[in-house]
C-alpha cells in the first residue's frame, strides 16, 4: 500500500506539474535504458580525462539526431530533468526560428544540451556513430523540444539545409548514480530559479522550495 501510494505522488507531479504526457493513462513513466545509437560529428569531440571523476563527452550532432532521440523516447527523456518543454514561449519560438532562418549559426546562439547515460560503450576516433545505455537530458529541455517541433513541421528542403548546416553540442556524462545525478539536479534547479528570475514563466506552481524537495525526495536524489 506503502509502494501504491508513492508511485500515485510521483505520477501526479509527473503529470500535473511537469506535463508528462503518456500513451496510456496508467502508464507509469520510465527512464529509456536500453542501447541506443546515434550519429555524431565525426572527430569534433572533446573527451575528459584522469583526475575528472566522470566519463564525459562534448559531441557535435545534428538536427535528425534530436528529431529521432524525442520521436521515440518523448517526454520519458525529462524524467531527472526540473522540468519538460514548455507548450509554447517566446524562447522556443526564438529557437525554432533560428534554426529554420539561421542554420549556420545556430551553434552560436544555442547553449546546447546535457545528459547522462549509464553507459558510453567505447568507439573510435574516427567513428561517426557511438552507443550508450540509457539517456536523461538534464538540462536542455526548450532546445530538444524546439529542433524537433522544427524539424517535424519542415518539408524535405528545409530538412536537409538543417542537417547540412546546423550543429547541437551534446555535453554527455557517464553517471555517477545518485551523486552525479544529485549535482547535475542541483545546478539544472537552481539555473531553472535564474531563467525564471529573469522571464515571467509560471514554471511550477507548487513554489520553488516544495517543488525542489519533492521532486529530489521521491527520485531519491537527497
Amino acid at each position: 500500500m506503502r509502494n501504491y501510494g508513492r508511485r500515485l505522488k510521483k505520477h501526479y507531479v509527473e503529470l500535473e506539474y511537469k506535463g508528462i504526457k503518456t500513451h496510456n493513462p496508467i502508464e507509469e513513466p520510465y527512464e529509456p535504458k536500453e542501447e541506443i545509437e546515434f550519429e555524431i560529428d565525426k572527430l569534433n569531440f572533446i573527451n575528459t580525462k584522469e583526475p575528472l571523476p566522470y566519463k564525459s563527452y562534448i559531441f557535435l550532432v545534428k538536427p535528425k539526431m534530436i528529431f529521432d532521440l524525442f520521436e521515440k523516447y518523448g517526454f520519458a527523456l525529462f524524467y531527472k530533468n526540473i522540468r519538460n518543454p514548455l507548450p509554447s514561449s517566446l524562447y522556443n519560438e526564438d529557437i525554432v526560428k533560428t534554426i529554420n532562418e539561421d542554420p549556420l549559426n545556430f551553434w552560436y546562439f544555442n547553449n546546447g544540451i546535457t545528459a547522462i547515460t549509464e553507459k558510453i560503450q567505447d568507439f573510435h576516433k574516427d567513428a561517426e556513430k557511438i552507443k550508450i545505455n540509457g539517456i536523461q537530458i538534464i538540462n536542455g529541455a526548450q532546445t530538444v523540444f524546439s529542433i524537433y517541433s522544427a524539424y517535424k513541421n519542415a518539408n524535405d528542403n528545409k530538412k536537409d539545409k538543417m542537417n547540412n548546416n546546423a550543429l547541437v553540442t551534446l555535453r554527455l556524462s557517464k553517471s555517477g548514480g545518485n551523486n552525479l545525478s544529485g549535482k547535475l539536479f542541483l545546478r539544472s534547479f537552481f539555473e531553472t530559479i535564474g531563467n525564471f528570475l529573469m522571464s515571467e514563466i509560471p514554471l511550477i506552481s507548487l513554489g520553488w522550495i516544495p517543488a525542489f524537495l519533492y521532486f529530489s525526495l521521491y527520485r531519491g536524489i537527497l
